[in-house]
Parts: structure tokens; sequence; C-alpha cells
């Protein structure tokens, strides 16, 4: 489990995001923005590659 952080508001809650060890670094990232921006339209929202870990 990875806690995650929204980077648009530092003083939010930790998410938790289930990562499993054989996750590729862009899926691992696609579960962070899943978990953050989860009542944010899927076109609303960052791209995986545009983010960095």
């Amino acid at each position: 489990i990875l806690n995650c952080v929204n980077p648009e508001n530092e003083n939010s809650p930790e998410i938790p995001v289930k990562v499993l060890n054989c996750d590729t670094i862009t899926q691992v990232k696609e579960k962070i923005l899943d978990a953050v921006y989860k009542n944010m339209p899927y076109s609303q929202r960052p791209k995986a590659v545009d983010m960095d870990l």
C-alpha cells in the first residue's frame, strides 16, 4: 500500500493506493491518479505521462 497526497492540496488526508510488486511505473501512476482524482472526469485530470513519482 502506497500512501499518496493530493498535490493540489497537501493538507488533505493521505489516500491509500494498493500497488503490486509487478506493476509498471505507468500502472502505479494510473492507480494513483484514479485514487486522487476519483471524483473528476477522466478527460479533466492529469495524464500519467505528465506526472513524476
